[in-house]
């Protein structure tokens, strides 16, 4: 399912949305891999996904599932207030950057371990 916001500036493909008798919704987000773990960056794509259904529903996502496709195994994912506050402000520096056109260096190096990217940083 492709959900997009102008409001929050962010879109994504949803795997699967469950959608419960009491009118909860649960993002779903299907993983091909070898181990059952859920990292970092797989939370925060739940917490995407959480923020564009609440715009486009106007209903609060508690949370997500992965589901780990190899194992067959899904794992509920709670998804915190914070954790959504958190995104919405990286959004915000990441359109700061994109409207300057500089790219920061390294401040942080501990976010370095988990980060998709750290390979070609400057």
């Amino acid at each position: 399912l492709y959900l997009e916001s102008d409001r929050i500036g962010l879109a994504g493909q949803v795997d699967v949305l469950i959608r419960l008798n009491n009118g909860a919704y649960i993002p779903v987000d299907s993983k091909y891999t070898d181990e059952v773990e859920v990292h970092r960056h797989y939370r925060k794509q739940l917490v995407a996904y959480s923020l564009l259904v609440e715009n486009n529903f106007g209903a609060k996502v508690r949370q997500g599932i992965l589901y780990f496709s190899k194992q067959k195994q899904p794992v509920v994912v709670q998804l915190l207030e914070e954790e959504k506050s958190v995104l919405l402000k990286d959004l915000e520096v990441l359109r700061r950057i994109l409207l300057g056109e500089h790219v920061p260096r390294k401040v942080n190096e501990s976010k370095c371990e988990y980060c998709e990217v750290a390979r070609f940083c400057v």
